[in-house]
């Protein structure tokens, strides 16, 4: 009877310490497992920061193209409106040239 229940208590703590054992293994697994998903996952984060960095200064460059274009047009359409104008006012001027000496035409009589 001794023999049984030492027999038995034996195989009882083996079997705890192979599963002890077997529990610190699969923790081990884990850790490095975990462990090479956190270098994975900070090269990601460095890659999509780097790109972040790049869209930025893509966005930058961009956003001074637009603006040098926005003024390059406001240059353009004020020099046309300008020579528009002032071809308008020239016009006008000449006009009214025209019409102050039809006037004057006009106010003179007329010779048989």
């Amino acid at each position: 009877m001794k023999k049984t229940v030492f027999v038995i208590t034996v195989l009882m703590l083996s079997s705890i310490f192979i599963t002890a054992g077997c529990e610190e293994e699969t923790d081990t697994r884990k850790i490095r497992l975990i462990a090479v998903e956190n270098n994975r996952l900070k090269k990601q984060l460095g890659q999509c920061e780097a790109e972040a960095a790049k869209q930025k200064s893509q966005i930058e460059k961009l956003t001074k193209e637009y603006e040098a274009l926005q003024q390059q047009t406001s240059d353009n359409t004020k020099k046309l409106l300008d020579d528009i104008l002032g071809k308008v006012i020239e016009e006008n001027q000449m006009l009214r040239n025209e019409n102050q000496s039809l006037k004057e035409q006009l106010q003179k009589p007329v010779e048989p």
